[in-house]
């Protein structure tokens, strides 16, 4: 196409660089849509992680393990579960410690 507009006419066309789309009369930036679907595809994965990392933290503490902590990364709009369950595990570990040691010293 020798100008940006001047395939509107015809469909089915590409610019030169590849980039710009002519379908059926409307101007498609296949750059900007494999950049969105990228984006996309990144915050699925990072969304998948998330809940991987919540599933393996709950079955450690169904287990009785209240050390695990998650640390992989969470979207930001989901956030707030990794942080509560990390601090909840935290809260019991220390208070299993806590009466642990309120057992010893009572017990000496």
């Amino acid at each position: 196409m020798s100008s940006r507009f001047s395939g509107l006419r015809l469909a089915g066309q590409e610019s030169d660089d590849g980039k710009v789309l002519l379908l059926g009369g409307a101007l498609i930036d296949t750059g900007r849509l494999l950049s969105q679907k990228e984006d996309q595809a990144k915050q699925n994965e990072i969304e998948k992680k998330g809940i991987i990392g919540l599933a393996n933290g709950l079955a450690a503490l169904a287990n009785g393990d209240l050390t695990h902590r998650i640390n992989v990364e969470f979207a930001p709009k989901a956030a707030g579960p990794k942080s509560d369950f990390n601090q909840a595990s935290r809260r019991l570990h220390d208070m299993m410690v806590a009466a642990g040691d309120t057992w010893l010293l009572a017990a000496s």
